[in-house]
């Protein structure tokens, strides 16, 4: 018997084995491995913040799994209208099946399902194709990463001294830390974090839903903010440890909030990953300063984010570099305002709505 279904708890262990075969296929499948990918059966079972009927779908092929997409279907508000949006992610199908139709079955499985409008945000150029073929439009504005260096000599040397034994590093990384030093004293380094004028206050899950219920604005789209889903997604962010503490941030001037962000501080060399950074026009290069300052102060080398229309001069000002490659954000719909939110950058949606918090097992 074969074709697609809705996935089940005894189908865990099967689409781990799945997916870690095709995205990693030297790494060996371990107990603690397999009881990482259990986080599956959280994110997509077990997440009381997803809409009923939006279930992840498996294809089975003769008792066996052989393919996978992840399901989560959330409500979104935009003028003042709610709409039902759906996110995929992780699709996987086995390498033995396809070009048989199982990856084209999932797929359009999922494009069935009752919606406003679907979406994506972390497709390879790879699978960029199949995507579009299906029906979905590249927003180009939410598919451009940025990189800001905070300690540029240190991020190319610990290029190097990754692949030293780990009680070498410290000491061969003296010089660069030194070097990166020097660089702040430099006049109008770009490298020179100061504080700016703004009050820093921490931010709770529920905070950050109260901000984006209350950031002006009705033609920004925006996920609902009185369904418990953003703060689901925050503590679900918040566990994903491997990537730094998350740091959640909201920024004053005046008495009057001018932004925030959401972050991982990772102190081991790697960048630390922008989730989230929301501001005023007026402010966006004071809190994107506060943000650098914030990240420098806890010990990160370099920051990483998604481009939007309103960071371009404070990245410029601060030298920041574009990703190499490109991760598309796509959407599907057949509502003409909602595919203008989307390619014109007119959301507040973040990483945090997107695949960063589905992702199977890195």
């Amino acid at each position: 018997m074969s074709g697609v279904r809705s996935l089940t708890g005894s189908d865990i262990d099967q689409v781990a084995e799945l997916h870690n075969r095709v995205f990693f296929p030297s790494r060996p499948m371990t107990p603690q491995l397999r009881q990482r990918y259990r986080q599956l059966e959280t994110v997509f079972l077990n997440n009381q913040a997803r809409l009923p009927g939006y279930d992840p779908l498996v294809y089975e092929h003769e008792g066996s799994v052989v393919g996978f997409i992840g399901v989560a279907g959330r409500r979104f508000t935009l003028l003042g209208q709610t709409y039902t949006g759906t996110l995929h992610s992780n699709f996987v199908v086995h390498p033995a099946h396809r070009g048989r139709g199982v990856g084209g079955a999932l797929f359009r499985a999922y494009l069935e399902l009752p919606r406003d409008f679907a979406f994506v945000d972390e497709v390879g150029e790879r699978n960029r194709p199949l995507h579009e073929r299906l029906g979905m439009t590249v927003s180009m504005a939410q598919s451009v990463r940025w990189i800001l260096p905070l300690r540029p000599v240190r991020r190319l040397a610990s290029l190097v001294t990754d692949r030293m034994p780990k009680v070498l590093r410290p000491v061969c990384l003296l010089p660069a830390d030194a070097m990166d030093a020097m660089l702040r004293h430099v006049p109008r380094s770009p490298y020179r974090f100061g504080v700016p004028d703004l009050q820093v206050t921490p931010m709770s899950g529920a905070g950050l839903a109260s901000l984006i219920a209350g950031f002006p604005g009705e033609d920004l789209l925006r996920p609902d903010a009185t369904d418990g889903s953003i703060e689901w997604l925050v503590e679900r962010a918040r566990s994903m440890q491997e990537h730094g503490q998350l740091v959640l941030s909201t920024l004053h001037a005046k008495g009057a909030v001018v932004g925030w962000y959401m972050y991982y501080a990772n102190k081991g060399g790697g960048r630390s990953e922008v989730l989230q950074l929301v501001a005023d026009p007026e402010w966006a290069a004071p809190v994107f300063d506060s943000l650098a300052h914030d990240a420098w102060s806890r010990g990160a080398t370099s920051l990483c984010g998604v481009l939007h229309p309103s960071l371009l001069a404070p990245l410029a000002t601060r030298r920041a570099v574009f990703e190499p490659w490109v991760r598309w954000m796509l959407v599907r719909t057949q509502h003409p305002a909602i595919l203008e939110a989307f390619t014109r950058g007119q959301s507040l949606l973040s990483r945090l709505d997107g695949e960063w918090c589905h992702h199977a097992c890195d």
